[in-house]
């Protein structure tokens, strides 16, 4: 197993046993290929902002099913599109504050 695709299963494990205070069982075979096709598409950082979101979530779905490597994966994609949304809203409304200012 590549050495990211280890880290980042390795810090998924440590966050989720941290917040949820239960041990997660990881399948480092299907984990492994899930996370290893994640870094080919999103850089380690990226991956790891989403999951910190992603196990925050209070989403009464996750709730039930769990927070897992392979639901991650389903819904890292909108996780990292909802968050560039908000940057890119975030930076307009600078802008807008900035010209405004030199009013």
């Amino acid at each position: 197993m590549e050495n990211k695709t280890r880290e980042f299963i390795n810090f998924f494990r440590r966050e989720f046993e941290t917040k949820f205070k239960t041990r997660y069982c990881v399948n480092f075979a299907k984990d492994g290929f899930i996370v290893k096709k994640l870094l080919a598409q999103y850089d380690y950082s990226t991956l790891v902002n989403a999951a910190k979101e992603y196990l925050d979530s209070k989403d009464d779905f996750y709730q039930h099913v769990g927070h897992t490597i392979g639901l991650f994966s389903k819904v890292v994609k909108e996780i990292i599109k909802q968050r560039r949304k908000d940057v890119t809203a975030s930076s307009d409304i600078k802008q807008f504050e900035e010209v405004e200012d030199e009013l």
